[in-house]
């Protein structure tokens, strides 16, 4: 099963955005998937639902630490990955701010609503995870 796959799959469990993208790779890193969950529990909705940057961001970022620092910290690697994906995921999708991606206020409860409703959960935010596995598996 690939990547992207595993992630929607863990998205659709209700588990946050951030936490399907690094619970991906637990495996790959041999990393406990749950203590994984537990450390980007609260980057989900654009943390903590505060309509910041899009969660699966923070997982991909999560990742790119975990890519170029498994031996030796590589600051200037890693913060170059980190410009590339951000500009890449904004090139995709035109912002890397949940609230624009998604087009309802998280911290609402008639955002929440409308983020059940309008399906926006599939529409959206699954492409977001997927192109951000795309862009760390490519870095």
């Amino acid at each position: 099963m690939e990547k992207s796959d595993i992630a929607i799959e863990t998205f659709n469990n209700n588990l946050n955005c951030a936490q399907s993208v690094i619970g991906a790779y637990a495996e790959q890193y041999n990393l406990d998937k749950n203590t994984l969950f537990k450390l980007a529990s609260a980057f989900g909705g654009g943390m903590g639902h505060t309509n910041g940057v899009c969660g699966a961001i923070s997982g991909g970022l999560m990742v790119l630490g975990l890519k170029h620092n498994s031996m030796q910290f590589d600051k200037e690697t890693t913060y170059a990955q980190t410009r590339h994906l951000m500009d890449e995921f904004i090139k995709r999708n035109g912002t890397r701010d949940c609230e624009k991606l998604i087009g309802v206020d998280l911290m609402t409860e008639e955002g929440k609503k409308e983020f059940k409703e309008k399906g926006i959960k599939k529409k959206v935010c699954e492409k977001c995870i997927a192109d951000v596995i795309e862009i760390v598996e490519n870095a």
